[in-house]
């Protein structure tokens, strides 16, 4: 017969290859999903997905829903090893006051880069590491420096 190697496939060995070629691990992945009938909107991505904004009690409560424990939670966090946020998804964090849960050096670098609460800018997710999958991130959390409050929240929780 012949092999079936759908688009979810694809998705799912790009997001394996990225992984790897940024320093993770290498793993398998079995084919043979089946794709959708039906696809996501923008309306039903953004449903289910949380918001770098929410609060940790939340985050936990959208993802139990999907079966989700608190340590997968955790674990699925680690993705923001890699990757930008934008300064709209965090500054709430800096004004008008800063959050007493993020490190002060740290505030004060994120402020030269978004110097305003609505300013387009980005940085990265991970300041020890941006372009490596690794655990830098969650050394990050532990020195307080987690951009989004959805992370940072993640690490006071746990």
């Amino acid at each position: 017969g012949s092999k079936v190697v759908s688009c979810a496939d694809i998705t799912a060995l790009a997001a394996r290859d990225s992984v790897f070629l940024s320093g993770g691990p290498d793993y398998n992945i079995p084919l043979g999903r089946r794709d959708s009938l039906n696809f996501a909107t923008q309306n039903d991505t953004l449903a289910n997905l949380p918001s770098p904004l929410m609060n940790t009690t939340t985050i936990l409560n959208i993802f139990s829903q999907k079966n989700l424990t608190t340590t997968d939670t955790v674990a699925l966090s680690g993705g923001h090893t890699i990757g930008i946020g934008h300064c709209t998804s965090f500054t709430n964090r800096l004004y008008p006051t800063q959050d007493p849960n993020m490190d002060q050096t740290f505030a004060n670098n994120l402020k030269l880069t978004c110097p305003t609460a609505n300013t387009t800018n980005t940085t990265v997710l991970d300041i020890r590491s941006p372009n490596t999958f690794d655990n830098k991130y969650y050394v990050d959390l532990m020195n307080r420096q987690g951009l989004f409050t959805s992370d940072q929240g993640l690490y006071n929780y746990s």
